[in-house]
């Protein structure tokens, strides 16, 4: 019969446990015996001390006659629980006194527990005599009593008698002996847990690695076996781990033999295959390539199964191979060209050299043959392109040459030994010589370098001769017409077989039209392109070097900041570029009223600054310096412009800043002669305003007023809420009292609540460029709100809005309108757009072409304050206008005398 065996992480914890519980139980056994025994002993202790010290007290009682005392003397142990009875008993076996009333006057025996020889022993030997019985504790003491009635006078010796239950010790010793269990309960488990970790580590884990060891071995793996130590375990380790050394430095060998094998046929860049019987059985990844397959396409197919039906000279594939292989097979080498077909349909050809391969096969086995394949498509190919490229390369030759002539490029070689310099062809023109005047010396080659940098660039030379690096260098040439011009040189040293410079060759080109192009955006980036003024960068710089120069000599100076009038209505009335004209024409007036110390700069727009260094030493000789050059500006920016067949006037406001008193730093400075034109701007077209403190908060007042317009356009944009631009509408009626109209008033209201008039924030709105989003979106809300009047039965509803002068100069206005109306599904006789006086004047034939495209989509039109411009009445009838709002100022000069005329001419023209 085979040995049974049970699996060790069974047995092993069992008989762990079963020890544990063995070795428990016995010390558990003993360890109750002992402490039964200690608190037995306690306990015949305790009740000796007690019954000596209890004889003395109760034989004085009861031989001084208080019988009382004594029994409440007894009577107090009764509180015990375990004390069944105390009692003392006379000479003649009665119980004089008892924890009990009922054992009084009765005999000892009647009393637990007593035994009368127990009573006679103690008594013979005249002292205490204790004993256990079946877990109680008997107690027999003599004692005097003293005279007992009944009996005789000399009759005076009794006893003390104590019967006291010791179970409740028992009961005791085994809760403190269970307790004692539970506190060695963890250090047992903890003790049974190493014990078990010992056997599994020392034991069942070597067992463990030998078994895996095993499989590991089965699958042709040899690791060592993990086992350490001298035990018999470790040494059966050992042996398995020597075994499996041996079989792995066999099969390793077997394995680099093999690797060997495959790693040359792999390494070749020619494709090789082995094939029996006709057919693929092995090859290298060359091969595979070659034949763009996967290997497992091509291993057991036919030989020339990759092949084109037909062969480059016609003959077909697969009778030229069984020819082949038989030539083979008999011994005899074969090279040959073959075309090879991949599953794309393109074609390889190949180089293919075969023999025969005898391997020890058995005589009815039919041998090997080995064959290599190279591919030469590439090289055939690249056989043609180099043809291909010996022809490019001469038109390339040729297409340089005419490109370096184009470039003004040159080449040169300059023999370090001779001082020759070799030229190529066209240098001459590069320099502007006549053909054949550079003869390649170099004495004379570097006068043509501009004296200069001649010194520059043979220091370069230089360098790149002693340290052996490049050199390139950019130089001024004299040419043979006394011009100057650019030249790039490069070059770089050619050594000889000893490392040592024996030529330099390089290139030189001609790069004056580039230098001229660098020349001049370095220009324009210091200056405006328009006007050709210092820009605002060129501005900063010069004005920091002013301030730098009051430094050192105490002289101070202004900045005038000049703002056009009028100039925004003119650019957008004529057009862009006759508004840069006029800018120009500006530019030029100020420019030529000043020094040559100062600087002129635009900023952008209508915007120019003028700084005037050096005007004195004392503030007010500085002061009337920078009036009367402002005076000067201002009186020649009012004469008169004439431009593209128009001639208009134009003012400036001047804002005027001094240093060092109204500013040190040249932001700051700039930003309060921009304060001062605005202030200048505020006080009526053509003021001069020095800069003052206050003005600053003015315009930081100014700068917040527009910010907070510009976040009110942004909400109002998103749409979110009512916002903080709302349109009020004021109603229009007939003489009957009824509403036929309302005009649209764009009303703006803070976050904080407070309503900002028209007055302030319009101004701003068209400084900052806000006005024609304003215009929009009036004009917007008004027509949508128009169409909800008439969609909630208002039938004849319309809405009169106000266009701004920028507004209606767009090319595109009328087309914009046309939008809105469509939008909201408004006829457009619903809509009356108010125009100014003024923008009639300022270009009638553009103004009466925009009113007639207006007019064309059925709007209605109207001047608004008629009176306040320069119009006459017979221009303004040749408009197509609907209504005239005349200015209050207006009608009240129309009152007798001079004011009858006009007056008349108005009824005459309304009535016709």
């Amino acid at each position: 019969r085979p040995a049974r065996s049970l699996r060790l992480g069974l047995w092993i914890p069992l008989l762990l446990a079963v020890s544990f519980a063995g070795l428990a139980g016995t010390w558990a056994y003993l360890e109750e015996a002992h402490l039964r025994q200690r608190h037995q002993r306690e306990h015949e202790q305790r009740w000796r001390e007690e019954l000596a010290r209890l004889q003395p007290q109760l034989e004085r009682l009861l031989l001084q006659g208080h019988r009382s005392a004594a029994e409440e003397l007894v009577a107090s142990y009764g509180t015990d629980p375990h004390l069944k009875a105390l009692a003392v008993t006379g000479p003649a076996g009665r119980v004089l006194l008892a924890t009990r009333l009922a054992w009084r006057g009765g005999p000892a025996t009647a009393l637990p527990g007593y035994r009368p020889e127990g009573a006679r022993a103690a008594a013979q030997a005249g002292r205490l005599r204790l004993a256990v019985r079946g877990g109680v504790l008997e107690a027999y003491l003599p004692l005097a009593v003293g005279l007992v009635p009944g009996e005789l006078r000399e009759a005076r010796q009794g006893q003390l008698y104590l019967c006291y239950d010791l179970s409740h010790g028992l009961a005791e010793t085994r809760a403190l002996l269970l307790q004692e269990l539970r506190s060695l309960a963890p250090a047992a488990l903890l003790a049974l847990a190493l014990a078990w970790f010992l056997l599994h580590r020392y034991l069942r884990r070597p067992l463990r690695a030998l078994e895996a060891h095993t499989r590991e071995l089965a699958a042709g793996h040899f690791p060592p076996v993990p086992v350490t130590g001298e035990g018999e375990l470790a040494r059966l380790a050992r042996a398995f781990t020597e075994m499996g050394e041996r079989l792995e430095a066999s099969m390793a060998r077997l394995r680099r033999e093999e690797a060997r094998y495959r790693g040359v046929l792999q390494a070749l860049q020619d494709g090789v295959f082995l094939a029996r019987e006709g057919r693929y059985v092995e090859g290298n990844e060359a091969f595979f390539r070659i034949l763009g397959r996967r290997p497992e396409e091509v291993l057991g197919r036919p030989i020339g199964s990759f092949s084109p039906a037909a062969q480059p000279g016609g003959e077909a594939s697969r009778r030229r191979v069984e020819a082949l292989l038989e030539r083979v097979l008999g011994g005899e080498p074969v090279f040959l060209t073959w075309t090879v077909q991949r599953p794309d349909g393109s074609r390889r050809e190949v180089e293919v050299n075969a023999a025969r391969l005898d391997l020890g096969e058995g005589p009815h086995e039919e041998p090997y043959v080995v064959a290599s394949v190279r591919d030469v498509t590439e090289r055939r190919r690249a056989e043609r392109e180099r043809q291909r490229l010996l022809q490019e390369l001469r038109r390339q030759e040729e297409l340089l040459r005419l490109s370096n002539r184009a470039g003004r490029i040159g080449t040169w070689e300059w023999d370090l030994a001779s001082g020759r310099i070799r030229w190529s062809e066209g240098v001459e023109a590069i320099y502007g010589l006549a053909p054949g005047s550079l003869r390649g010396d170099y004495a004379l080659d570097r006068e043509l370098v501009h004296p200069a940098d001649r010194e520059r660039v043979q220091e370069a030379v230089r360098a790149a001769v002693q340290e052996g690096r490049p050199f390139e260098v950019e130089h001024r040439v004299r040419r043979a017409d006394g011009s100057e011009g650019w030249m790039l040189a490069r070059g770089e040293v050619v050594r000889d077989a000893q490392g040592l410079p024996c030529r330099l060759r390089g290139t030189v080109q001609d790069v004056t039209e580039r230098r001229r192009i660098q020349e001049e955006v370095e220009r324009l980036a210091y200056h405006d392109p328009l006007s050709g003024l210092a820009n605002r960068r060129l501005l900063l710089d010069r004005l920091r070097q002013a301030l730098a120069r009051h430094q050192r000599d105490g002289r101070g100076g202004a900045l005038l900041f000049i703002d056009l009038d009028r100039f925004k209505p003119l650019n957008d009335a004529l057009g862009h570029r006759a508004g840069d004209r006029v800018l120009q024409e500006a530019a030029r007036r100020i420019q030529a009223l000043l020094r040559e110390v100062d600087t002129v700069a635009r900023l952008g727009g209508d915007e120019f600054v003028a700084l005037l260094p050096g005007l004195g030493r004392e503030p007010g000789e500085v002061a009337r310096g920078a009036l009367r050059a402002a005076e000067r500006i201002r009186d020649a920016l009012r004469e008169g412009y004439a431009v593209e067949g128009h001639r208009f006037h134009m003012g400036a406001s001047v804002g005027v800043a001094l240093y060092p008193q109204d500013g040190r730093e040249p932001e700051a400075l700039l930003h309060h002669a921009d304060a001062a034109m605005y202030r200048a701007k505020a006080r009526g077209r053509g003021s001069i305003a020095f800069y003052h403190p206050s003005f600053q908060e003015e315009a930081d007042q100014r700068l917040a007023l527009e910010q907070g317009l510009r976040a009110a356009l942004e909400e109002a944009e998103q749409g979110t809420g009512e916002g903080q631009l709302r349109l009020h509408y004021q109603l229009q009626v007939d003489r009957q009292g009824r509403p036929v109209a309302a005009e649209a008033l764009l009303r703006w209201r803070e976050p904080g609540g407070a309503w900002i008039p028209p007055g302030r924030f319009v101004p701003v709105a068209e400084d900052a460029g806000l006005i024609l989003p304003l215009g929009r979106l009036a004009l917007e809300r008004a027509v949508a709100q128009c169409a909800a009047w008439r969609r909630q039965g208002w039938a004849q509803a319309q809405v009169a809005v106000n266009v701004s002068p920028v507004q209606f100069r767009q090319a595109d206005f009328a087309q914009q309108v046309a939008r809105v109306l469509e939008r909201h599904g408004l006829p457009g006789g619903a809509l009356t757009l108010e125009i100014t006086e003024g923008m009639l004047v300022e270009d009638a034939e553009e103004s009466a072409a925009r009113l007639a495209q207006l007019k064309a989509l059925g709007l209605r039109l109207s001047v608004d304050d008629f009176g306040t411009g320069y119009s006459s009445l017979a221009y303004l009838t040749r408009l197509p206008l609907d209504e005239l709002k005349i200015d209050r100022a207006f009608v009240a000069a129309l009152g007798e005398g001079s004011g009858a005329a006009p007056r008349q001419g108005a009824g005459q023209r309304a009535d016709g």
